[in-house]
């Protein structure tokens, strides 16, 4: 079920990638500069955190900082399957996400796909369903040479009033 959220996750990361370019109207996180000249190659998951707006507790739900250069566990990976991004640019301001998980001593490809990035938001929608409301942005909150920081602020409001936020930050470093 974890891998299936966070599969989701970076799905939003890259849907979102569609709505991008590089303009300077970035919302206060890393500059359309930073973002173009620093995006591309190879990330690794190291940590994904949840803040939940009802306890304001942080649950760290992947926190592993061991992996190689190659991307596998220094230690051997018994407790988890490392996970990483691809990012190539192809075009102007269009790039191909490709996801992959290291699973029995090789790297497996999830899924590819092809986006547009425009500023530091990368996907902002919102739907109705019954009588709730849901609404989600996903957005590169920073990105450098070797760390790319991608956060998804998710808030549901309830037909009786109540309301539900939860923000989740997925940090990546570089394979240098």
């Amino acid at each position: 079920m974890k891998d299936l959220k966070f599969f989701g996750i970076v799905m939003m990361l890259v849907m979102g990638m569609s709505f991008a370019s590089c303009s300077s109207d970035d919302e206060g996180g890393p500059s359309s500069g930073s973002i173009k000249e620093n995006l591309e190659g190879e990330w690794f998951l190291v940590s994904e955190k949840e803040v939940c707006s009802e306890d304001g507790i942080t649950y760290t739900t992947w926190d592993y900082d061991d992996q190689t250069a190659g991307g596998v566990c220094s230690e051997g990976c018994t407790d988890h399957d490392p996970k990483k991004l691809y990012i190539e640019c192809i075009g102007e301001n269009t790039y191909e996400v490709t996801w992959s998980y290291y699973y029995n001593s090789r790297w497996y490809i999830d899924e590819s796909e092809i986006f547009e990035i425009d500023g530091n938001v990368i996907s902002e929608y919102t739907e109705e369903y019954g009588g709730d409301v849901y609404s989600e942005k996903v957005y590169i909150k920073s990105v450098s040479a070797n760390e790319l920081v991608i956060v998804e602020e998710a808030k549901d409001v309830y037909e009786d009033g109540r309301a539900h936020n939860d923000v989740e930050t997925y940090t990546y470093r570089r394979n240098n």
